[in-house]
């Protein structure tokens, strides 16, 4: 009231300076930031999920009841002031406490008190001026009804006599903003049993989300590990990673289709500790048996997993088909890292083969569990050759008769060149026979045909120019003959080629054809023949041959 006990006309004023469309646009602001700043503060206090949930009960406070919230804060303070405190900016804390108050009642575990921004102390106080405003008319309606004031249409009015009229109302409507849909957020519950586990352990996958829209609910989910879609679950489970890292995403989508960013997290998969046997090294001595002969083994078995093992069976296969092992050992245990020798000696193979697999078998009978199951086998492929047969050695002729030595022949033990002639020239007494064959330089794998040998009462005598056709494709000429100095000169040939040209041999020599190259073999004697004597016969000289001894060409390898 002024002085004269009339309303004054400042409240008026006030209300007409606060348009209906500032009013809506900001009543709900107010309540929008009072919120957010809630949820600020008290995060520092909550847990993520806690967080969720004191959102989700704000915003469960229709628009009717946020704006009742303020419209009793704004009046229980404003009835303690004078129409002259109105526009005190200092009244606002006074509405602050008391629409803190207001609010606690409804949500009093969770709401701390609120701190208003200036923008929306600015509107309080135009929200205080309506509040007061009303109160004021209020406190005026026991006025004398002797006066008969005149109506108002928009505003009151005062006629010469001091009496106000009624006012006329108008209302302003504040209407709710419609939000903006907004992208539901997603959370990782839990992994269980850990995020660090041992290949094989079952791992399960939690997660929820949220939405800030009020309405809206969680449809879909998806789960992904590396770049595969593993599951569209709240809960899942999975045991099938493989060793390594592997980044873990979690997305939600709410019913507008609108998909959340996704959270991660990562799983680390090691190795169970465990053994793992293989062997590290297998070998036969010989590494080529021979059929009947014994055969040494030698195994070295490895632990080179990363636990000890327990006791297991060592296998060695003769052959892979065979019915059942050649040898078998019993090992207690391996520590990781060890290793283990094992030998045996096989009695021999009872056949030969041009090719047979071996095998080791390593846990034959399967009792160790190990992180590789596909290394316990080793195999080998060898041959086995045939039972060697009986070596003969044999004396040549004219070793027996004249104790001179063949070039290139061997010893009676079977070695080569153990003795030298007169010229010379390296050799030995002796050749090799295999069942009726001759072995190249004692080889009884590599035989030919002994095509001829004269008996120690046997001759042949030739004449300048004639030819002996030995067999076996040789052929011997003789082309010149010096009786005065007893030599003769003689030409050899194969096939009808000539191979060794016009050497000169005295009466008494030795003639060795000594071949450079055959079956792999060299510095092998292939024609032999003794210069018994030279001389004159009635029409020509005459040379007399003896002990000749002459093998094929044609070897046969085994």
């Amino acid at each position: 009231m002024d002085k004269t006990g009339q309303p004054d006309t400042s409240i008026r004023d006030a209300v007409k300076s606060v348009s209906k469309e500032i009013t809506e646009k900001y009543v709900h602001e107010i309540v929008k930031k009072a919120t957010e700043r809630v949820l600020e503060k008290q995060s520092e206090k909550l847990n993520e999920k806690e967080i969720v949930r004191l959102e989700k009960q704000l915003k469960k406070l229709s628009d009717e009841e946020k704006l009742e919230h303020f419209k009793e804060a704004v009046e229980a303070t404003s009835k303690n002031f004078s129409q002259g405190e109105i526009m005190d900016e200092g009244l606002l804390e006074k509405i602050d406490g008391r629409l803190a108050e207001t609010l606690e009642k409804k949500i009093p575990e969770l709401l701390p008190k609120i701190i208003l921004s200036p923008m929306a102390k600015a509107i309080l106080i135009a929200i205080a001026i309506i509040a007061v405003s009303i109160i004021v008319i209020v406190n005026e309606e026991d006025q004398s009804e002797e006066f008969y004031p005149p109506e108002a249409t928009i505003d009151r009015v005062r006629d010469e006599n001091g009496e106000w009229s009624e006012p006329d109302e108008t209302y302003i409507e504040v209407l709710p903003v419609e939000p903006e849909n907004q992208a539901p957020e997603a959370h990782i519950d839990y992994i269980e049993p850990d995020t660090t586990v041992y290949t094989g352990t079952p791992l399960t996958l939690a997660g929820y989300g949220t939405d800030p829209d009020e309405n809206d609910q969680i449809a879909a989910y998806e789960w992904r590990i590396g770049n595969e879609i593993v599951s569209n679950r709240e809960t899942f489970t999975i045991e099938t990673l493989s060793v390594g890292s592997h980044r873990v995403e979690f997305r939600v989508r709410d019913e507008n289709g609108e998909w959340s960013e996704p959270t991660e997290s990562r799983i680390e998969v090691i190795s169970l500790p465990l053994p793992d046997l293989r062997v590290s090294e297998f070998s036969l001595d010989p590494s080529t048996p021979v059929q009947h002969d014994p055969v040494s083994v030698r195994i070295i078995v490895y632990n080179q997993g990363t636990a000890r093992s327990d006791s297991f069976i060592v296998e060695w296969w003769a052959g892979e088909n065979y019915r059942e092992p050649a040898c078998i050992w019993g090992v207690k245990g391996l520590a990781a890292g060890e290793e283990r020798i094992l030998t045996c000696t096989y009695e021999g193979y009872p056949s030969w083969y041009k090719q047979l697999t071996t095998m080791v078998v390593v846990d034959s009978s399967e009792e160790v569990a190990e992180s590789n199951e596909e290394n316990n086998i080793n195999r080998a492929t060898i041959s086995v050759n045939p039972a060697s047969p009986a070596v003969e050695y044999v004396m040549y002729n004219v070793f027996r008769e004249e104790k001179l030595i063949v070039e290139g022949g061997l010893c009676e033990d079977g070695t080569k060149n153990c003795m030298e002639d007169n010229w010379g020239d390296a050799g030995g007494g002796y050749y090799a026979m295999v069942d009726k064959k001759v072995a190249l330089n004692g080889q009884p794998d590599k035989l030919v045909e002994l095509i001829l040998e004269q008996g120690t009462d046997d001759t042949k005598v030739l004449a300048v120019g004639e030819t002996w056709d030995v067999g076996g494709g040789w052929a011997l000429t003789v082309t010149e003959i010096d009786v005065q100095k007893r030599t003769v000169w003689i030409s050899l040939s194969y096939n009808g080629k000539p191979i060794d040209d016009e050497p000169a041999l005295p009466e008494g020599a030795v003639y060795t054809y000594v071949e450079n190259s055959i079956a792999g073999e060299t510095d092998v004697p292939m024609f032999v023949a003794f210069v018994d004597r030279v001389f004159v016969g009635q029409t020509s000289d005459m040379v007399q041959l003896r002990y000749t001894w002459v093998i094929s060409r044609d070897a046969t390898v085994n």
